[in-house]
């Protein structure tokens, strides 16, 4: 009976969230990033991380923890709520919306992007509308909102692993469009031009958030401190030109992701 008990005290607190206090005793913070996820994140084949969330990442942990070690964690997208829930991480920055279903199981940060699901596909498929879809076969990531929202249409998916793969069957006809947000399926037109972007918008705006485990409401003020000072610094519209712009070479606006105008009246 002791060892049972002593067994679930190590476990439930390996589960439970590092304070703010323990993370500067520790003098280390860990940020989960999807690896393969340009322009948001990648890594080099030196093992560098590069892009738009790493930057923003690194800008969040300076504000917490300067001069401190910041360990990027790369997780899957299907693992990226486990990772917070699990305290396999501090904080997450991995392209997360809040949702009313995720809000439930972690707390998050305001936002510091929005994004919208959308839909690609060939050019001689004739899809238009989220309607045309019906009686097609959708291709998604599994644990993403796309997943969640084609299953609640009564949608056909077929599931991949990450955009490339998405892509590669795509090509090669395992499914007839592939769903996901806008950051995402805007690469597909640029890999080859037979595609395009079907459906801009579909189903309500979402924002990408900092993620981190209940309760850990320090941490969380520091994080959105933080967001509204780099809005004011102009961050997030540099770090896009140094992204998303040579990245898209200007095919999606800047409207489907900053929110400088949203904070620029926070300050007024």
């Amino acid at each position: 009976m002791k060892k049972t008990l002593v067994v679930s005290l190590i476990l439930a607190s390996a589960l439970s969230a590092n304070s703010l206090e323990q993370i500067k005793s520790a003098n280390v913070i860990r940020i989960g990033i999807v690896p393969n996820n340009p322009p948001l994140s990648q890594i080099d084949k030196s093992g560098n991380f590069h892009g738009f969330e790493v930057e923003f990442a690194r800008k969040i942990a300076s504000a917490i923890l300067p001069g401190g070690k910041v360990e990027l964690v790369g997780i899957t997208n299907a693992d990226r709520g486990s990772a917070v829930k699990e305290n396999r991480v501090d904080l997450l920055s991995a392209n997360f919306a809040r949702t009313e279903a995720r809000a439930k199981e972690m707390s998050f940060s305001i936002p510091y992007l929005s994004t919208s699901l959308a839909v690609v596909a060939r050019g001689d498929k004739g899809i238009k509308s989220e309607g045309d879809l019906n009686n097609l076969k959708v291709l998604t990531i599994g644990g993403t909102n796309s997943e969640s929202y084609l299953k609640n249409k009564n949608i056909e998916t077929v599931s991949c692993k990450n955009n490339m793969d998405c892509f590669q069957q795509l090509s090669n006809g395992s499914g007839d469009a592939y769903m996901h947000n806008i950051l995402n399926v805007a690469v597909i037109p640029l890999l080859d031009n037979d595609y395009k972007i079907s459906v801009k918008a579909v189903g309500p705006i979402l924002f990408d958030c900092v993620a981190t485990q209940k309760g850990n409401d320090a941490l969380l003020n520091l994080v959105n401190e933080k967001i509204l000072s780099l809005s004011k610094e102009g961050f997030f519209n540099s770090a896009y030109q140094d992204t998303f712009a040579n990245f898209y070479k200007g095919t999606v606006e800047d409207k489907f992701f900053l929110l400088e105008d949203v904070y620029s009246t926070l300050s007024m």
